[in-house]
């Protein structure tokens, strides 16, 4: 009997479908109540009985039941290849009505739902990956268990990498904070938490001390350049491990395709086998089957019948009934609708579709009308309905590469506009280059980097820089506008300080006046007295004191005052000394018996009266001297403090005024600039907002990446903080480390050589033992071990706190140096201060020339005293300053003088020790072997009575392993005394070089450095500076 049949037409991205019948079948009406049911995933209910046929292929290869196989095994035909867009509009239902077998045929075009599945997708898909497997290889037990093994050590292996890649990372990042921390501190900028005149220090936190210098000047460039190697050693490990981790991913890959492959050819065997197995079944049981029941069987039409629908088919054994014609025609009318309404549905949502891509292009889509009638044919209508379906299918597929043609446009004008905002920005960065360039300092010139070229590849750096460019924009605008407040700020200190100056000028002026006024009051108390004194009196004192002193002038000047102060102190000790001669003479006089008491009381009366006018005279001179020198002292001490005021104020009117003029000619200046810079900054502003709305996120990453460097630099400045507190600390323990550096030493050749006798003493033990491995051994064996364990243990104690010490000492060392480092530092700023207390001399010399021209038109005694004064000034300071340089220079002499005692002390000590240390170990040796007096006592008589060959054998080994012992230790002393003594000689030699340069460079070696005196207005040269 004629059957209905389905033929598929595969292809690489569609099949196509064509439902088809060749003559008028008929069913049995009672059969076709039984239907059958088949699962989602084409595996059909075992309930059913007869059972079902089980289709094991869709390609064709032994897709049909056993019936179909016998019957029409010549009549298949293969696939037969139709277009293949892979579309859904491929499937063609083109076929009469009456031609279509009466099955329930159900096309739900509708879209799933999401938990839904496609049951031919999913069919298609099974049956591929059947097809696919077919080539893949079954592996071994073995096989498969080795490359599980190989899996899990990968996955481990994988996981340790990457761990150690985040540490890595880490370090990385750290490494790159650090590097970029020193490389800015290193470029002297303002902006940085360290300042340019610090003084630059070697970094002590990141590695260890034991690595610093002990010079100062050779560590400059040590933190970058540890920092670089740094980054670059954690770069390369990052790497290393990057490309460690790709070839474990490649190896875990290989292996799991692998195992996945052998996964796929065991699942497609077993699947080959039950589909064999029940198809031989299902062909036995059929196989009996009455003529009548085989009229219709199952086919492929049957199985797609059930895929399309989802619900089940008729039964295939069953027959046809003539009397169920009229049932399946109104079923099929039913379905009929059913199917043109759902591809009506699905044209309407093509056209929807086609008409919103083309609204998202611009072009207008006019939708067709349905001119469709109701009184036609349904066969009509359902190809009316699939051309319409197939042309929009086809305007679809037009839209698509309309859209694709569209959005390549798209993208050539995005890359063009790309180009030229990249342009426009390099443009512009080149401008603010330019800007930054004429107003950046020369510092800031050699960190300034130029602007990146235009590469086509996005404006990504063109913004950063520009971002950059802004922020040092306003960093030197900030800047200028700080510079110009303490500008203003240092004009209004230096109008009040001029105003102070003028102040305390007035008053040095009246002070001034007054000392001259006093003095002039003093002159004339001392003309009064001369004029006022009898002529008798003058007489007198002229023939008892010899020369009379010169007589007063009406004039006033300092040089007469002082050798009129001079007479009356001469005079005065004159006075005193006759006085003194008088009463010798009255005692003498007392004495004589051969004169009269009329003589005696006459030379006494006329003594007695001369002794009290010169009694009186003195007083009076005296206290006149007295007053004098003390209102002397004073005025000249008053005189010199208002001259230094006057020269101070003088000096800093002058600074004040330069420095007024300067900042004002900056302010002037900072303004032009000022006013030039925002007027740049307002148009920058102005072509900023413009391409505002193109570059805002990556603005966005740009700030970004701004708060992770302020972020960055905090956490920089943090850490240079710890170090200055580190720094403190370390500076702060230099005292207490110096007092434990010699304890630490003499603590560390103590455990030398006492780890230099407990290894002199192991050995022993060892020799005493395998000397005395017979008889002894049984009696001393528990004592022996018991010492050899306390010896190594003690010798293991001893071995960890020297290595302790050693560390110590290290460290130690390594604070010398620093400290060292900061006495080389301190010397320098001695240096740098004596260079400025020489340009400070200079400058007083030239305000002292300044004032003698100031004080020109003064009268001649003013003059005088202020040259008097003057010189007596500069010769008490250039004599305290010649003082004070020659203590320096005899403390710095004593000092090396007692460091080279204390070195010497120190070697011979040294030496002294490695003497008996030689002589020690030489004793240890000789006694190597002796039994000791307890160990003779304890030996028992029966140790004594050996044999005589075992004695000399035992003699002979240890005095074998003493000499050696003793000539390995001899070797091992001199080539430590030898290694000591070239380094102390070497470190004599450095420290007479810089003892040598520390002369030759000090502050007494030029002969030019020495401050000149001054004595009555006249320079004293450079050789009499020397002598002093």
């Amino acid at each position: 009997m004629p059957r209905a049949k389905v033929s598929v037409s595969a292809a690489p991205n569609k099949t196509r479908w064509t439902l088809a019948q060749n003559e008028q079948s008929g069913y049995d009406h009672k059969e076709l109540e039984l239907v059958t049911n088949m699962q989602a995933n084409g595996v059909y209910y075992d309930q059913h009985e007869p059972p079902l046929p089980r289709y094991v292929s869709y390609d064709g290869s032994q897709y049909s039941s056993p019936g179909i196989d016998r019957m029409s095994t010549t009549s298949w035909k293969p696939a037969r290849v139709v277009n293949g867009s892979g579309h859904h509009e491929d499937y063609d239902y083109n076929t009469p009505l009456e031609e279509r077998a009466s099955h329930q045929i159900s096309l739900n075009t509708r879209v799933r739902r999401s938990q839904d599945r496609d049951a031919v997708g999913q069919h298609l898909l099974y049956e591929t990956a059947m097809l696919d497997s077919q080539s893949y290889e079954m592996l071994e037990i073995a096989e498969v268990d080795a490359l599980k093994k190989e899996q899990a050590r990968l996955n481990a292996r994988i996981e340790a990498a990457n761990r150690k890649l985040v540490f890595e990372s880490k370090v990385k990042d750290a490494a790159q904070n650090l590097q970029r921390l020193y490389s800015v501190s290193s470029q002297n900028r303002s902006d940085t938490p360290q300042s340019p005149d610090s003084s630059k220090k070697s970094r002590s936190s990141l590695l260890s001390s034991r690595h610093r210098t002990s010079s100062s000047g050779s560590g400059t460039g040590q933190p970058l350049d540890q920092a670089k190697d740094e980054l670059a050693g954690s770069t390369k490990k990052v790497l290393e491990l990057n490309t460690a981790i790709k070839k474990l991913l490649e190896r875990r890959q290989l292996v799991e395709g692998k195992l996945l492959r052998h996964t796929a050819a065991v699942l497609a065997e077993q699947s080959t086998q039950s589909s064999h197995s029940e198809a031989n079944a299902s062909h036995t049981e059929t196989h009996g089957e009455d003529e009548r029941s085989m009229m219709y069987s199952p086919d492929e039409f049957d199985g797609i019948h059930d895929i399309l629908r989802g619900a089940p088919a008729t039964a295939a054994t069953v027959g046809w009934r003539p009397d169920d014609s009229q049932n399946m025609r109104d079923e099929h009318v039913q379905q009929m609708a059913s199917v043109q309404s759902r591809l009506e549905h699905l044209n309407d949502q093509l056209r929807y579709v086609i008409g919103e891509a083309s609204r998202t292009r611009g072009v207008t889509f006019s939708l067709e009308q349905d001119f469709l009638d109701a009184d036609e044919q349904p066969v009509k209508r359902m190809n009316q309905h699939l051309d319409r379906l197939e042309d929009n299918v086809h305007l679809l597929d037009q839209e698509q590469q309309a859209v694709k043609s569209h959005y390549a446009r798209l993208q050539d004008s995005v890359h063009m506009t790309r180009n030229a905002v990249e342009a426009q920005l390099e443009g512009v960065n080149d401008r603010l280059h330019h800007t930054l360039l004429l107003c950046a300092d020369i510092q800031d010139m050699e960190s300034m980097r130029e602007p990146p070229q235009a590469t086509g590849h996005g404006y990504q750096q063109q913004l950063q820089y520009m971002s950059d460019s802004l922020q040092t924009i306003e960093q030197v605008l900030c800047q200028h506008r700080t510079e110009l407040n303490n500008a203003r700020e240092a004009s209004d200190d230096a109008s009040r300080a001029i105003d102070e100056a003028h102040v305390r000028t007035t008053s040095y002026a009246q002070k001034l006046d007054e000392y001259e006024a006093t003095l002039g009051g003093l002159w004339e108390i001392l003309l009064s007295d001369d004029t006022s004194r009898p002529k008798s009196m003058a007489d007198s004192d002229s023939n008892e004191d010899g020369p009379r002193s010169p007589p007063l002038s009406n004039d006033f000047s300092v040089q007469a005052f002082n050798s009129r102060v001079q007479h009356l102190f001469s005079h005065a000790q004159s006075a005193k000394d006759q006085q003194d001669i008088l009463r010798r003479q009255i005692q003498q006089q007392r004495e004589l018996n051969g004169k009269s008491d009329a003589e005696k009381d006459l030379q006494l009366t006329e003594l007695q009266g001369r002794h009290d006018q010169l009694a009186i005279e003195h007083g009076a001179a005296q206290n006149e001297i007295t007053k004098s020198l003390e209102h002397r002292v004073q005025v000249e001490t008053e005189a010199s403090q208002s001259k230094l005021e006057l020269m101070n104020v003088m000096n800093e009117h002058e600074e004040l005024k330069r420095s007024v003029d300067t900042h004002q000619t900056e302010r002037d200046g900072l303004q032009r600039q000022l006013q030039s810079h925002q007027s740049h900054a307002t148009a920058l502003q102005a072509q900023i907002e413009v391409l505002e709305a193109q570059v805002a996120e990556i603005t966005n990453d740009a700030r970004l990446l701004a708060v992770e460097s302020e972020i960055e630099a905090q956490e920089a400045s943090a850490k240079h903080e710890h170090l200055s507190a580190q720094l403190t600390f370390a500076v702060s323990a230099k005292d207490t480390l110096e007092q434990r550096h010699a304890a630490v030493q003499k603590n560390v050749q103590d455990h030398e050589s006492e780890i230099v006798r407990l290894t002199t003493e192991l050995a022993i033990a060892k020799a005493e033992l395998d000397g005395a491995y017979g008889s002894r051994a049984e009696r001393a064996r528990e004592a022996q071990a018991a010492e050899v364990a306390g010896l190594s243990e003690r010798n293991a104690q001893m071995t960890e706190e020297l290595q302790r010490l050693q560390g110590e000492h290290e460290d130690v060392r390594g604070l010398h140096q620093d400290l060292t480092g900061q006495h080389e530092t301190l010397r320098t700023t001695h240096q740098d201060l004596t260079g400025e207390h020489e340009a400070l001399r200079t400058t007083h010399e030239a305000t002292l020339a300044e004032l003698e021209g100031l004080h020109a038109a003064a009268d001649s005694h003013t003059q005088q005293t202020v040259d008097a004064e003057r010189s007596e000034t500069l010769e008490a300071e250039l004599h305290g300053m010649t003082d004070a340089f020659q203590d320096l220079t005899r403390e710095s002499l004593k000092l090396e003088k007692e460091r080279g005692q204390l070195e010497d002390l120190i070697d011979g000590l040294r030496d002294r020790c490695d003497a008996l240390g030689s002589q020690l170990n030489d004793e240890r040796v000789r006694w190597l072997g002796i039994r000791s007096p307890s160990a003779t006592t304890v030996s028992s008589s029966a140790a004594e009575r050996q044999s005589f060959t075992n004695g000399r054998a035992s003699m002979t080994s240890t005095m074998a392993m003493r000499q050696e012992f003793k000539k390995m230790m001899r070797e091992a002393r001199e080539e430590g005394v030898k290694l000591l003594r070239a380094e102390q000689d070497h470190r004599r030699h450095l420290e007479t070089e810089l003892r040598r340069l520390r002369q030759a460079h000090g502050p007494l070696a030029n002969g030019g450095t020495a401050a000149p005196r001054l004595t009555n207005g006249h320079v004293v040269g450079r050789a009499e500076a020397e002598r002093w």
